[in-house]
């Protein structure tokens, strides 16, 4: 467990999404039971998840407290008064599902007529949301979705901006994250980037802050979804979010050199360039087996390193909850990168010396490897057989390729410095 980041990731999520990781920690064992049966019930007692925490009870052995009596009770009965105060427009939702729906394509709706023709008390939008709130934190999450998806849709509609908007965000994204609605999650980061870039809600060290939120966030849709890893590689190099990952969370460094590695597909060459130099800007911040093995090749191409790096890096990836099911991808990839940066360095390779360096069985396993990495990947390079060698061949990038790979930023940062300046 040295290298397991719960506590550092913890700090950054919601009560109920850290669940998840207690859980993953308990059945893969990585602490004792007690220790985390324990930590788990120090988290429940400040949720309104109170059947939860009575299993959690049972599982240490112990009998619920008179507190945990009392405060189930006052679960139940602060649900029912908040209900109460929004009566009268929860009763509107009910009955008018349909108009409720073509609200969402209203571009003008006067929010303060709609309560005066329904008589809807003042304050109920509000209520709404602290309704909302409730059933989330005592797990009623398709109703806590519902309901805060109609006030987000009511308060939409209004010039000022409030910050119960941000709040109700948060809410939709950790209820779309617990029920795996993995589209609607990214949807939902969409719109709290859009949010928090915006600057209508706190000062910068707010909008820092809500940023590395949302990079820890992001873990569960990127890594437990099935979403593009590429766009959590996009995000985290924005520089407004670099920033927030360096400043807040330089941990995170673990989760993008993973996705620069196993995004074999759409990964760009500057992307592991600008990754291993921010990885030597912040080595005396954070390092694991992880991001030293791209140091070791990058940097130091310290290639019999980096491969015993690849090794220890299983034993992280398997105690990591983001990571667990991407031990296989990393190895092929890591391979890849080993092979591909070897190669820029020679043109003859042995292969028996190969399949040493990329820990394989034999020759025949090297070659057979070799021979699907050229068909795929389209190197120009060739197998003799007699001799037992790769042959290299002679290959530059284009000017095209050149521009076109220095300039692939412009666009977006073009955009980030024109919303600068209308900010400021």
């Amino acid at each position: 467990a040295e290298h397991n980041l719960t506590s550092a990731i913890s700090p950054f999520l919601d009560r109920h999404l850290v669940l998840h990781l207690l859980d993953f920690l308990a059945q893969n064992e990585v602490f004792s039971k007690d220790d985390l049966l324990n930590a788990k019930s120090s988290l429940l007692a400040n949720t309104g998840l109170v059947d939860l925490q009575t299993e959690n009870y049972k599982a240490l052995g112990q009998d619920p407290s008179e507190d945990h009596e009392t405060r189930q009770k006052k679960v139940s009965e602060n649900l029912t008064t908040l209900e109460s105060k929004c009566s009268t427009l929860l009763a509107w939702i009910k009955d008018n599902t349909e108009e409720l729906e073509k609200l969402k394509n209203e571009k003008n709706f006067d929010v303060s007529a709609f309560e005066k023709d329904h008589k809807i008390n003042p304050g109920e939008m509000e209520a709404l949301h602290r309704y909302a709130k409730a059933q989330y934190e005592s797990g009623a999450y398709s109703d806590a979705s519902a309901n805060l998806s109609t006030y987000l849709l009511f308060v939409s509609f209004e010039d000022i901006p409030r910050k119960e908007i941000l709040s109700a965000s948060w809410g939709k994204l950790s209820i779309e994250i617990m029920a795996k609605n993995w589209d609607l999650a990214a949807v939902e980061i969409t719109k709290l980037k859009e949010l928090i870039d915006s600057g209508k809600f706190g000062k910068p060290v707010d909008q820092l802050q809500q940023r590395a939120w949302l990079l820890h966030w992001s873990l569960f849709v990127y890594f437990k979804g099935e979403k593009p890893i590429n766009e959590f590689v996009e995000l985290c190099f924005q520089p407004s979010y670099l920033n927030a990952l360096q400043t807040t969370s330089p941990h995170l460094l673990r989760y993008l050199t993973i996705a620069v590695i196993t995004n074999t597909e759409k990964r760009r060459t500057s992307e592991v360039e600008d990754l291993v130099r921010v990885l030597q800007q912040e080595q005396s911040n954070y390092q694991d087996p992880i991001t030293n093995f791209l140091k070791c090749l990058f940097v130091e191409f310290d290639f019999d390193t980096a491969q015993q790096k690849v090794q220890a890096c299983s034993e992280v990836l398997s105690q990591d909850y983001f990571l667990q099911d991407k031990q296989e991808a990393f190895t092929e990839s890591a391979r890849l990168f080993i092979f591909e940066t070897y190669c820029r360095i020679h043109q003859r390779i042995d292969i028996q010396m190969l399949a040493d360096k990329l820990a394989m069985k034999d020759n025949e396993q090297a070659e057979l490897w070799i021979v699907n990495l050229i068909r795929n990947a389209k190197l120009d390079a060739k197998i003799d057989l007699a001799s037992g060698q790769v042959i290299m061949g002679t290959k530059s990038m284009s000017v095209y390729e050149q521009v076109l790979d220095k300039t692939k930023n412009l666009h977006f940062q073009s955009n980030q410095l024109a919303s600068f300046l209308l900010q400021e």
